[in-house]
């Protein structure tokens, strides 16, 4: 394949995510602020990927395999320290998407990801967090009443469906702030020293 060893550094800069991930919940630090360590990886990881992108444009299925396709969402999801980068990169995933080279769904976990960063309300009820009650729920949702629509047109599942399988798959490991208008705040600082807002 052209773009195998393309393929094969996106999937090692994943692995590498996934095995930081995995140390810092292991030691209770991943659920505390964003940890310098991991965020340092992200950037590096996202950093690695434009530079792949400017050789491949976007790592497509077709282009890179559906792992590494994959795992390239990952890391752009997971670069929240870069604005500038995801926003680019929605525009290319949506080009993607119209050329059917990706899937509509990833633009909108992209798409809704960025209202979150902006802390503004998603439009397809993809991110999740604690909320008043330390439950994890959909962050604020635009024209809430459409939503399953829109999810249902992508191929995405009833959110609540999707809620419930999310807060059962946190049940043992799930650590609320103690204070969340506290957590809000410090987001929010954190979403206008990056640029988000």
């Amino acid at each position: 394949m052209k773009y195998s060893s393309f393929a094969k550094e996106i999937l090692a800069m994943y692995a590498a995510d996934q095995a930081l991930r995995a140390r810092l919940a292991a030691s209770g630090e991943l659920f505390a602020a964003y940890n310098e360590e991991m965020e340092n990886l992200h950037i590096a990881n996202a950093q690695r990927l434009e530079e792949i992108m400017q050789e491949v444009d976007w790592p497509s299925h077709s282009k890179v395999g559906e792992e590494a396709n994959q795992a390239a969402l990952i890391i752009v999801q997971h670069a929240i320290s870069l604005p500038e980068f995801q926003r680019n990169c929605l525009k290319i995933i949506k080009q993607a998407v119209d050329n059917q080279q990706e899937k509509p769904q990833h633009y909108a976990y992209l798409y809704d990801r960025i209202c979150f960063n902006e802390r503004r309300p998603q439009r397809y009820g993809t991110q999740y967090d604690w909320d008043e009650a330390g439950l994890m729920s959909p962050w604020k949702i635009e024209d809430p009443a459409q939503v399953d629509k829109r999810r249902l047109a992508l191929g995405l599942n009833p959110l609540a469906e999707q809620t419930l399988a999310i807060r059962q798959g946190l049940e043992e490991k799930n650590h609320p702030p103690v204070d969340f208008e506290t957590r809000q705040k410090a987001i929010e600082e954190w979403a206008k020293r990056l640029g988000w807002i």
